[in-house]
């Protein structure tokens, strides 16, 4: 009734992340279960994965981006809005999902050439780790941009070099998206 009533992209700022982040303090207290974070997660993935296949296919001449999660990650909800919102305003995604291990992502990346990488972190791995891994993907990726979202604490501890620029919020990458096709931008 929320994505009737606002749009996806209003009920995604207004419903789903406050009820995520919610979910996520009362998981890490113990206070919920994680099969029922899980069950309410896999609610909402089932629904913007419906959504996306109501969007309209990109031109095959659309800016390209590769969507992916690093090893050991499995927080899709974000990702898959960032894809609802890409492909909603003509760009083409390939969408890798969750717990992609690094050497399947450099072949992917290989093989595809993407014009722009988008990579969620959510779960606090070692810093140390996920450091390794964008300095790979820097050293590798030679498209237009590699962007890093999610989990605050986290990216503000890494080096994200010239090539890779966090994006904060879902504005952000509204503003890329709008800045890059140098059109109308479409929210809903």
């Amino acid at each position: 009734k929320s994505v009737e009533a606002l749009g996806l992209r209003e009920t995604y700022i207004s419903v789903i992340l406050p009820l995520m982040n919610r979910l996520g303090l009362m998981y890490t207290a113990d206070m919920l279960p994680v099969e029922n974070e899980h069950f309410i997660s896999n609610i909402i993935r089932q629904k913007l994965s419906a959504i996306i296949e109501t969007t309209k296919i990109p031109e095959n001449d659309s800016e390209s981006w590769l969507l992916f999660l690093p090893e050991n990650e499995f927080h899709e909800i974000s990702l898959l809005f960032a894809h609802f919102i890409i492909r909603n305003n003509g760009g083409k995604v390939i969408y890798l999902g969750s717990d992609v291990p690094l050497d399947s992502l450099l072949s992917a990346i290989n093989d595809i050439n993407p014009d722009n990488l988008l990579m969620f972190l959510v779960h606090y791995d070692r810093t140390d780790h996920i450091q390794e891994q964008i300095t790979k993907i820097n050293t590798y990726f030679k498209g237009k941009k590699f962007y890093v979202a999610g989990n605050h604490k986290l990216i503000s501890g890494l080096n994200l070099s010239d090539k890779a620029e966090y994006l904060q919020s879902v504005e952000s990458l509204e503003g890329i998206l709008k800045y890059n096709s140098g059109t109308e931008f479409h929210s809903n």
